[in-house]
C-alpha cells in the first residue's frame, strides 16, 4: 500500500512538471508571436502592448489548442477576437483561420459569413472561400443541396449557380433539384442547364428534365422534343367539357357589351364616306361632262356631219 502511495505521489508530481514546462513553453511562444504580430501587424496590436497580446494569446491556446498560434501568425490579433465571437465554435474557427488566413478572417468578419460556417462547419468554410459572393445566399436560402452542389463545381460554375437561382428557372421553384442535379454530375451538369436556361425556363420542360437528367445531359436527349411533348400531355390533361362552357360564357360576355347600334351608325358613316370619295376621285366631273358634249354638238354643226346620239 504504502509502495503504491509514493508511486502516485511520483506520477503527480512529473504530471505538475510536465504540465508547468508546457505551460512555460506556451507563454514564451505566445510572447516571442505578440512581438511578430506587433511588429507585422502593427495597429491595435502594437497599442495592446507585447505582454497583454502574449497573455491573451497564451490564454486562448490553454482553451482551444495550438490551432490559436497558428491563426495568428496568419492573420494577427483580430483572430482572437474571431474565436472570442464565435464561441463554442472557436476551436473551429482557428484551423479555418489557419488553413485560409485572411480569405477566411474577411469571411468570418462578417456576420452572415460567421453564422453561416458555425452553421455548416469546416465544409461551408472551404466553399465560402473557393465562391466568394455566390455561396452565401445560396447557403442561406437552400442549404445542404447548395452546399453539396457547390461543392463540385469551379467558381465560374458556382457564379452561373447563383444567378439561376435568381433566374425564371429560380422562379419556378425548382431550385433545390437543379441544385441536386448539379451536386450529382458537376460541371458538366452546370454547364448543361446553363446553355439551356431559355428552354428549362418552361415548366414542362423542366419537369421532363427534372425527371430525368442523365438523358438529357449524358445521353443526347432533345429538350425541344420534351417541351412539344408536355405540352401535349396538358392539353390532353384539360377536359373537353370545360372548354366549350368557357367558350360560350365569352361569347355571351362580348355580346352583351358590345355597343352594336354605335358600331352600326359609324360602319353606315363610313361606308358612306368611302364612296363619296370614289366618285370625286374617279374620271370628270358631271359639269366638264356637259361642256364636252355641248363642244362637240357646236363641231359636227360647222363641219355639217351627221351627229351620233
Amino acid at each position: 500500500m504504502r509502495r503504491v502511495l509514493i508511486l502516485a505521489v511520483v506520477f503527480a508530481m512529473l504530471t505538475v512538471g510536465n504540465a508547468s514546462t508546457a505551460q512555460a513553453d506556451r507563454i514564451k511562444l505566445a510572447r516571442e508571436l505578440a512581438e511578430f504580430a506587433i511588429k507585422k501587424f502593427s495597429g491595435a496590436a502594437a497599442r495592446e502592448g507585447v505582454e497583454m497580446l502574449a497573455k491573451r494569446i497564451a490564454s486562448t491556446a490553454a482553451r482551444h489548442g495550438d490551432d490559436v498560434f497558428h491563426a495568428v501568425r496568419r492573420v494577427g490579433p483580430k483572430a482572437l477576437t474571431l474565436g472570442d465571437d464565435a464561441a463554442e465554435h472557436a476551436p473551429k474557427v482557428f484551423r479555418f483561420l489557419t488553413r485560409h488566413g485572411d480569405d477566411a478572417a474577411a469571411i468570418l468578419a462578417r456576420k452572415q459569413g460567421m453564422k453561416l460556417f458555425t452553421r455548416f462547419g469546416d465544409e461551408a468554410g472551404d466553399i465560402l472561400v473557393r465562391h466568394p459572393g455566390a455561396a452565401e445566399p445560396l447557403l442561406e436560402n437552400f442549404g445542404s443541396p447548395a452546399l453539396k452542389a457547390l461543392g463540385s463545381i469551379t467558381a465560374r460554375n458556382g457564379r452561373r449557380a447563383a444567378m439561376l437561382a435568381e433566374s425564371e428557372i429560380g422562379r419556378l421553384g425548382k431550385t433545390a433539384e437543379i441544385l441536386a442535379v448539379i451536386a450529382k454530375f458537376g460541371d458538366k451538369g452546370c454547364d448543361f442547364i446553363w446553355s439551356n436556361r431559355g428552354a428549362l425556363a418552361v415548366g414542362t420542360t423542366l419537369a421532363a428534365f427534372l425527371a430525368n437528367p442523365e438523358a438529357f445531359i449524358n445521353g443526347g436527349a432533345s429538350l425541344a422534343k420534351a417541351a412539344v411533348e408536355g405540352g401535349a400531355k396538358v392539353s390532353e390533361s384539360i377536359p373537353r367539357n370545360t372548354v366549350a362552357p368557357v367558350a360560350r360564357s365569352f361569347t355571351e360576355q362580348v355580346a352583351r357589351n358590345v355597343p352594336w347600334v354605335t358600331l352600326g351608325v359609324l360602319s353606315t358613316l363610313g361606308f358612306l364616306a368611302l364612296f363619296l370619295l370614289r366618285v370625286r376621285g374617279s374620271g370628270p366631273s358631271a359639269e366638264q361632262g356637259r361642256l364636252g358634249w355641248s363642244f362637240r354638238r357646236h363641231t359636227q354643226a360647222r363641219l355639217a356631219l351627221p351627229m351620233a346620239v
